[in-house]
Parts: structure tokens; C-alpha cells; sequence
């Protein structure tokens, strides 16, 4: 009995160790399918993209909403406000100011807003911040194009690019990455990387001849890395986008890039590559993630089921399509300052539907967020309401400003990135518009 009593008391250890170790083992799960991507994109032929949705066009709300901050650092948030001769700011010709308002870390103004810019108004136009928060660009538009002037946000100080020498119509298409330099089209002399410190310039395309020796139709939009890539879309015959480098000629990389297309194109000791068709394909309002590694605009084949905010790697591949929920016209794209989340002016079915004294900018618009890995896509308000524009993030990514219609006035609004703590910042009783929000390095009590 005890030899049988050892035997069996053996054998259960045997078997309790065989399923300690059983347990230890890693389950092998099948490895997912790799989605299909555009490829590498070639010299000359037009690469056809295979568009991949990451993930159900449909809003859901996400699972587990990021904790606000409520001990952020002070902050700063400009904006532009009409002049109260036409409250929507519907004219080209439209004056208006550019007011800043300090912002606690909770969201809220410390002190009433006041006009940056003095009591004299400027010309209504646009505010596009440079990285690093030391520059703001004023774009100021008229039937010659974009012209930028330059706005210190600590003295409130406007300068314009190039001074009075001449005026640089076109387009303005965004700041490098170093916060220096700005991607310009001008019209007539081709699309220039422009030193805003110095004002010295490269030519990337000339005006007039483009990689075939025909005619040169216009580009439209651009973004450059900090790699002194550029990739810009490019409305000839048929609308396409395109990648072209600037690097020093005489660099250790060099070898590495697109040969210099001709000693001809060497400029202040950089060379301007060939450029390559990448898509033929519309695209407007490309911004570059804040850690470099993606770009999201609004792309389009013409297709409805190939139309919305799209993305792709910085180096032009991989192209996929995020949401539906993106109109070309209403491209207002700010990635969270972690790269991780995408927020935007979404359409809904009313965006066409008058409503009596709102402007036409804001008729069935809303603002939408989406989680750029997964693609799963959610309203910022969940209440429903429309007349949300011009999305904002805050430096540390807890909170979104944006303009809005919801008092009966454009003013600016702020919330919390997981929709809660909704309270508005200004109450001017006319038109605010275009947020941006700001670091304070020296934050006042």
C-alpha cells in the first residue's frame, strides 16, 4: 500500500510540473495578414494606391477617455476677431485683430482677452503657429494670393515677409519643422523655401517647365520635412502629388538621395533633386505629424469610397484612407502634440442646409477626433450639436479649443480632449475665428 501510495504520489508531481510548464509557454496566435500598401514610389510611373480603411468609418465613442490635466502649465491661445463692421468676416477685404487670452491649466482665462496687435486693426486672415510657438504666420488673402506676414505672439509685433520689396502672392503652405522656414508657391517664379529670418530663398520647381519641359500647371499645397523632403501636389493636366528633395549637395547623405538633377539646379550650395510622381491623385491641407513620421490631408481619385482624410508615411508611401467624414473645403487637420490622435471639421448630412444668421463655414459642421493606429472615430461633443469649427490642440494635448456658434456668436470655445469641462472662452459678441493655442514660457500669476 505504500509502495503504491509513493507511486501514485510521483506520478501526481510528475503531472503538476508537465502543467506548470505547459502553462509557461507562450500561445502562438495566427499573425494577422499585412495590409497592402502603395509601394516604393518610383522615378517617373504613377504608383496606384491601394487604399486601406484601418478601421469602420462609423463614430463610436472611445473605451477609456485620457484623464484631463489639471495642473498643465499656463498657456496662451490667439485668434483672430472681426471688426465689428462685418460681424462674419465674410469679405476678403474684412479688418480684424489678432487677441490673445492667457489660459490655466484647467481651461480657463485668467483674465478677460485682449487685441495683441494694438488698437489699430490688420487685414482678416489666418494664424499658423511655427513649432516651436516663436513665430505665428498672419495669411492674408486677396485675388493675388496669400501674403504673409510674420507676428511675434510675446510683443505682438507684425512684420511682413520680404518687407515692401515686393509682395509674395500664391500660396503659403506651412512652416518647416525647424521653425525658421516656410513653404511658399509664388506665383509667376515657382515654389521657394524661404528663410524667415534672413529672407534668403531656394527654388525647389521653377515657374514654367516642369520634369517633361511642358508647361507647368499650379501647385496648390506642400509640406517639407526635416529631411529637406517636400512633398506637394501638383494641378497640371491631370492632378497628382509628387516628392522632391533639397539636401546639401556635398553632405555624406547625399549619395543616398535623388541625384541633383543638373549643376544648373544648385542653389546657396543645396541641390533641388528630380521630382517624382508619387499618386495621381488629389490632395490639399497635408500636415506633418509632430514626430515626423506621417503626413494626413485630404485626398481624393475622384471616387466616393476614395475620398476623405487620408495618410501617409513621410516618406510618401503607404498610403491609407482614415475617415469619409473629410470635405476638401473644410480641411481643418491638427494632430495631437503626441502624433497619436487626429482631430477635424467633420460634415454631417445638414452641411448644406441655410440656417438664418450663421455663416455658411459653419452649417453642419462638427468636430470629429480619430485614433490614427486603430481608426476608430468619435464626435469631441456627444451632445449632437453642429456649427464647430477650427480645432485647436493644447500644447500638452489635454484640452481643444475651436470656434463655434453655439452661444449665437462665432466665439471660441474650449473643452477637454474626452469632451467634458465644455466652457467658452471669449464672449465678444461678433466673430472669432482661427484659434491657435500656444506655450507661455514665463507664465504671469
Amino acid at each position: 500500500m505504500s509502495k503504491f501510495l509513493g507511486n501514485f504520489i510521483s506520478l501526481s508531481i510528475l503531472l503538476f510540473l508537465a502543467a506548470a510548464i505547459a502553462a509557461c509557454q507562450p500561445t502562438v496566435q495566427p499573425a494577422s495578414p499585412p495590409a497592402p500598401t502603395p509601394g516604393t514610389p518610383g522615378a517617373t510611373a504613377m504608383i496606384t494606391p491601394t487604399i486601406v480603411m484601418t478601421a469602420s468609418p462609423t463614430s463610436v465613442t472611445p473605451e477609456t477617455p485620457a484623464e484631463p490635466a489639471t495642473t498643465a502649465m499656463q498657456s496662451q491661445i490667439l485668434y483672430m476677431l472681426a471688426n465689428a463692421s462685418d460681424e462674419y468676416g465674410d469679405s476678403e477685404n474684412q479688418e480684424g485683430y489678432v487677441y490673445a487670452v492667457a489660459i490655466n491649466g484647467n481651461g480657463t482665462p485668467l483674465q478677460p482677452p485682449a487685441p495683441l496687435t494694438g488698437p489699430n486693426p490688420t487685414q482678416w486672415g489666418r494664424l499658423y503657429p511655427a513649432p516651436d510657438g516663436s513665430l505665428v504666420a498672419l495669411i492674408l488673402v486677396d485675388f493675388n494670393g496669400d501674403h504673409v506676414r510674420l507676428l511675434n505672439p510675446l510683443t505682438g509685433e507684425i512684420r511682413k515677409l520680404f518687407g515692401d520689396n515686393f509682395s509674395p502672392g500664391g500660396g503659403f503652405f506651412g512652416w518647416h519643422p525647424d521653425s525658421r522656414q516656410v513653404l511658399l508657391w509664388r506665383e509667376g517664379n515657382g515654389l521657394w523655401l524661404v528663410d524667415v529670418l534672413n529672407e534668403q530663398y531656394v527654388t525647389l520647381i521653377e515657374k514654367g517647365i516642369d520634369v517633361n519641359n511642358l508647361f507647368l500647371g499650379e501647385i496648390h499645397d506642400g509640406v517639407v520635412m526635416s529631411n529637406g523632403q517636400v512633398i506637394y501636389f501638383y494641378q497640371g493636366t491631370d492632378p497628382s502629388i509628387w516628392t522632391i528633395f533639397r539636401d546639401p549637395h556635398d553632405s555624406n547623405s547625399a549619395a543616398a538621395l535623388p541625384p541633383c538633377r543638373s549643376p544648373s539646379w544648385q542653389f546657396g550650395g543645396f541641390c533641388v533633386s528630380e521630382p517624382r510622381l508619387l499618386y495621381e491623385f488629389y490632395g490639399s491641407g497635408f500636415v506633418l505629424s509632430p514626430d515626423g513620421q506621417q503626413i494626413a490631408f485630404y485626398g481624393s481619385d475622384e471616387s466616393p469610397e476614395n475620398r476623405g482624410l487620408m495618410l501617409i508615411d513621410a516618406d510618401g508611401s503607404n498610403l491609407r484612407l482614415l475617415s469619409r467624414n473629410l470635405d476638401s473645403f473644410q480641411s481643418s487637420i491638427v494632430w495631437s502634440p503626441d502624433s497619436r490622435t487626429i482631430a477635424f471639421r467633420a460634415l454631417t448630412e445638414t452641411r448644406f442646409t441655410p440656417q438664418a444668421g450663421i455663416p455658411k463655414d459653419y452649417w453642419g459642421n462638427t468636430i470629429h477626433l480619430i485614433d490614427v493606429e486603430t481608426g476608430s472615430e468619435w464626435p469631441l461633443l456627444a451632445d449632437g450639436s453642429t456649427g464647430h469649427i477650427d480645432p485647436v490642440w493644447s500644447p500638452d494635448g489635454s484640452q481643444i479649443a475651436f470656434a463655434s456658434m453655439r452661444s449665437g456668436h462665432g466665439e471660441i470655445w474650449g473643452v477637454n480632449a474626452d469632451g467634458t469641462n465644455l466652457q467658452q472662452i471669449t464672449q465678444h459678441g461678433q466673430f472669432a475665428r482661427y484659434p491657435v493655442w500656444l506655450k507661455q514660457p514665463n507664465p504671469q500669476p
